[in-house]
């Protein structure tokens, strides 16, 4: 007689950071029926709660107390594995570069957006667990390119060395000035 194998629960968890109860209600209800949700209304909660049953998390950027960008950085500081989606009102600028997010969620968002961009993560974390130098420049340098007017990130030395990281990491040349449609190309795919 066989053992009966032990479910596994391959369910995401996810922890939602917002200091703003009715979004992080509606962020809730939205990824409730795909993973296993966390809700905290502060940076340092968010803190409390990473383990490693926490796959993804979705960072509120402007926050009271510890906000969206102090949180990431001491969540990085740490030997975590998480993937981390930033959620925020603002588009990304390219004074943003320094951010060392994994996906850039701009609010207004939807129920798809949200369940797209968690099962996106959970699948690289799910892969690899660690974070990859790689994925993480080709994913920022994907989000910049579609937030980011073309002029401007071609003008940048700090994108620039982005790329030339990502190629470094990757083992290929750094093409300054082929940058293609973010909304076509894979960021992972076309570096």
């Amino acid at each position: 007689m066989s053992t009966p194998t032990p479910h596994v629960d391959r369910t995401p968890g996810v922890l939602v950071v917002d200091d703003e109860p009715m979004l992080l209600e509606m962020y809730t209800e939205f990824l409730n029926d795909a993973c296993d949700v966390t809700a905290v209304t502060g940076g340092e909660d968010a803190l409390q709660q990473l383990d490693d049953s926490i796959s993804v998390v979705l960072l509120d950027r402007r926050m009271s107390g510890m906000n969206g960008e102090e949180t990431l950085r001491a969540m990085r500081q740490r030997p975590t594995t998480q993937r981390v989606a930033i959620v925020s009102a603002r588009q990304p600028v390219l004074e943003d570069l320094h951010l060392d997010f994994d996906d850039y969620v701009v609010k207004p968002t939807t129920r798809a957006e949200l369940l797209g961009v968690v099962e996106r993560l959970a699948a690289r974390h799910a892969a690899n667990g660690t974070r990859s130098r790689a994925e993480s420049l080709a994913t920022r340098i994907g989000v910049f390119r579609e937030h980011v007017p073309e002029a401007a990130l071609a003008r940048s030395d700090e994108f620039a060395e982005m790329r030339a990281q990502l190629a470094s990491e990757t083992h290929q040349p750094a093409v300054r000035d082929s940058q293609p449609d973010p909304k076509t190309t894979h960021p992972l795919k076309d570096v």
